[in-house]
C-alpha cells in the first residue's frame, strides 16, 4: 500500500479541481502546489501575507489533512513531489503482465492520434506545454479520464495541471486566467467551445490550445 504522504499532492490538485468556487481551503491547496518548488522557503507567516489569509485558517487547514502542523504537511509535500517526479508507485509492479499491458494500450492509441495530428501543430502543443506552468484542462468526462493519465507526468515534470470539471465554476476561472496560464480544451464536435461561446474564448487572456475531436 502506498503512505497517504505519498498522494498528498495529488490530493491538493482534486481539492482544486472539484471545488464549486475559490475558498481558502483551495487557495492554501493551490498555493503550495504551485510553490512546492521552493516550500522550504515558505513559511506560515509568509504563506499568509502572501495569500491574505489568516494564520489560523491555514493551521485547520493543515489539521483538516491530517497534519500536526505547517512544517509536516510541507515535509509531506516534498515527499509527494519526489514520487511524482522521481519514482514509480509501487503497486505499479504488483502485477507487471497487467502493466505492461496497460502501458502499451496507452501508447497504441495515443500513437494512433499523433499520426492524425499536422507536424507543426504537434510541435505547437509541445512547446506550449513545456513552457507552461499551471494548465487547465477542459472537456468532456472521457477526455478529461484521458488526461487524467497524464497529470501525473505533468506533475513529475514540474508542472501544476488543473482540471474544470464544474461548468458553475467556468467563468471565474476563465476570467481568473493570464498571459502565464495555458487553457487546453478537448472538445468532441467544438461542444466545449460551444458552451463557453467563442467571445468569452476569445477574451481569455491566457495562451490556448483547441483539440477538436470528430464529430
Amino acid at each position: 500500500m502506498i503512505d497517504d504522504n505519498v498522494l498528498i499532492l495529488n490530493s491538493l490538485i482534486v481539492l482544486v479541481n472539484t471545488s464549486r468556487g475559490e475558498t481558502n481551503d483551495t487557495l492554501i491547496a493551490r498555493a503550495i502546489v504551485e510553490n512546492r518548488d521552493h516550500l522550504d522557503d515558505l513559511s506560515m507567516d509568509d504563506l499568509a501575507r502572501r495569500y491574505h489569509i489568516s494564520q489560523p485558517t491555514i493551521s485547520r487547514f493543515v489539521k483538516k489533512l491530517g497534519y500536526k502542523s505547517f512544517s509536516e504537511l510541507k515535509k509531506a509535500v516534498a515527499l509527494s513531489d519526489y514520487f511524482f517526479r522521481d519514482t514509480l508507485p509501487p503497486a505499479s509492479m504488483a502485477e507487471p503482465k497487467k502493466v505492461i499491458q496497460e502501458v502499451h494500450d496507452d501508447i497504441s492509441a495515443a500513437v494512433d492520434e499523433i499520426l492524425d495530428l499536422n507536424e507543426n501543430s504537434l510541435m505547437d502543443f509541445v512547446y506550449r506545454l513545456r513552457n507552461a506552468r499551471n494548465i487547465y484542462f477542459m472537456g468532456s468526462e472521457l477526455s478529461m479520464a484521458i488526461i487524467h493519465i497524464i497529470q501525473h507526468k505533468l506533475m513529475g515534470m514540474g508542472k501544476s495541471p488543473y482540471t474544470i470539471l464544474i461548468q458553475d465554476y467556468l467563468k471565474e476561472i476563465l476570467d481568473s486566467l493570464n498571459e502565464s496560464h495555458l487553457l487546453v480544451c478537448i472538445s468532441v464536435a467544438d461542444r466545449w467551445t460551444q458552451l463557453i461561446g467563442e467571445e468569452a474564448l476569445a477574451a481569455c487572456k491566457c495562451e490556448k490550445i483547441l483539440l477538436a475531436g470528430h464529430p
